[in-house]
């Protein structure tokens, strides 16, 4: 079995926290088989395993020198994980790897349907095709139109046997474009539900199913893609760069959306300037509770990175529940218990034109705060007149007209926190904390 190094960290419920600072290492991908098992694999043949949601990990003992970019979990036992031309398995749950197959030049992307069936993209040919577990590969999609030049697909994910979405982008004479794809019998077929001209060039980095109708996508600048009818039609929320433009940009990475409203994504500066030396770079976790019209930063860290190469910033993000999210990244390992942190903090950044007002400048009095049975809310200035309450996850559970002092009945609402959010002419946050 050979030596297992056992990571110790205190679980933080406030943030989004690094779990594991004596680990380094440039951290790409973390999945999970269940609500409590998962792993992170990276540069350098790095494996990470945990069976308590991310408390703790172990690092497993691992003598391949590859730079995995990915990996899947194809049933209870098998994995799959992606490196540059090369698929490896293992069947101990990241304990030992053995080299499986082989992927096509350039691949980037890959993902499996079932341990034979499997799609790669993130190459000039759109989507190829292996019904032999990657034995042999070939093309199942190109983009029709004669004048392009090349069209790339870098995202996956299927609902179930049936029925899958992707998304890339190519250039054509002239310009750019970006797709999504669906396929509903296993990936025999494909076809465009969603596509932009070089008028609004989109280039979309990550796509979930969130549910048997809603899709989700996100694209490099932040631009959100939303289709409530299984991609028959869909909607656009464009979201400036929450940095600012040229030599700051930070782009989107990667998501996780928990329902039509709730989207999480990730972000770092662009690679190349990430590669860089002597430059400042940045990372950071944005939440949208309202379908992405407005954005919260939830985490952000700028610095010094010179030695992370090609490797991500930060890799991708996902949820085992409502509250616990894991993202892990070059030298970090972010972990929440409480949806992302306290959205109400006055060094909290609110995008999208809406002002965030420190707790004392508000013009709010919210007390008391624990409360038990009855909340009393004293209103200084006519800034607000509307009050919502959500969950921590973002999910909406009342709204109510707000006059200068109102009692709000709290016995409807089982015990935890929520956030309270204040609007009118201005907009505020608080994190209420219920206790019965």
């Amino acid at each position: 079995m050979g030596l297992f190094i056992v990571v110790n960290v205190c679980v933080c419920h406030g943030q989004w926290a690094d779990q594991a600072p004596e680990l380094t290492g440039a951290f790409t991908t973390v999945k999970f088989l269940n609500s409590t098992e998962g792993l992170i694999v990276g540069y350098d043949g790095v494996v990470l395993r945990t069976e308590n949601q991310g408390e703790t990990w172990i690092s497993m003992p691992n003598e391949l020198d590859v730079d995995f970019f990915d990996f899947q979990f194809i049933n209870d036992t098998l994995i799959y994980a992606y490196a540059p031309g090369e698929i490896y398995m293992s069947t101990d749950f990241g304990v030992s790897w053995t080299e499986k197959s082989g992927l096509p030049d350039n691949a980037q992307m890959a993902y499996f349907l079932n341990a034979d069936t499997g799609f790669t993209g993130n190459n000039i040919y759109g989507l190829n095709r292996t019904i032999d577990g990657g034995d042999n590969w070939s093309p199942i999609w190109d983009h029709p139109a004669d004048n392009v030049t090349y069209c790339e697909v870098n995202a996956m994910d299927f609902l179930n046997d049936s029925n899958g979405v992707a998304s890339g982008r190519g250039l054509v004479v002239g310009g750019g474009f970006s797709i999504v794809l669906k396929t509903q019998d296993g990936g025999q077929t494909w076809s465009e539900i969603f596509g932009s001209s070089s008028d609004d060039i989109r280039h979309p980095v990550d796509i979930q199913y969130v549910d048997d109708s809603l899709i989700c996508a996100v694209d490099d600048d932040f631009d959100l893609l939303r289709s409530n009818d299984t991609g028959n039609t869909w909607s656009v929320e464009k979201f400036n760069d929450p940095d600012g433009g040229w030599p700051s940009a930070i782009t989107a990475t990667s998501l996780f959306a928990m329902n039509m409203d709730t989207v999480f994504v990730s972000g770092e500066t662009t690679m190349w300037i990430v590669k860089g030396t002597d430059c400042f770079s940045k990372r950071k976790i944005i939440q949208t509770t309202d379908g992405g019209k407005h954005w919260i930063n939830q985490f952000f860290e700028e610095g010094e990175f010179p030695d992370c190469g090609m490797s991500p910033l930060l890799g991708n993000i996902t949820f085992l529940n409502d509250s616990t999210g894991i993202c892990p990244g070059y030298d970090i390992i972010l972990r929440t218990t409480n949806g992302g942190g306290d959205t109400h903090m006055p060094d909290t950044v609110i995008h999208g034109n809406i002002e965030d007002l420190a707790w004392d400048e508000s013009g709010i009095l919210v007390y008391p705060n624990p409360a038990s049975h009855y909340l009393t809310i004293e209103l200084i200035t006519g800034d607000f007149d509307k009050l919502e309450i959500y969950s921590l996850s973002g999910n909406f559970l009342k709204m109510m007209s707000l006059k200068r002092i109102n009692e709000i009945d709290l016995t409807p609402f089982s015990s935890g926190a929520y956030i309270f959010k204040f609007s009118g002419e201005k907009t505020s946050y608080r994190r209420i904390q219920v206790v019965h």
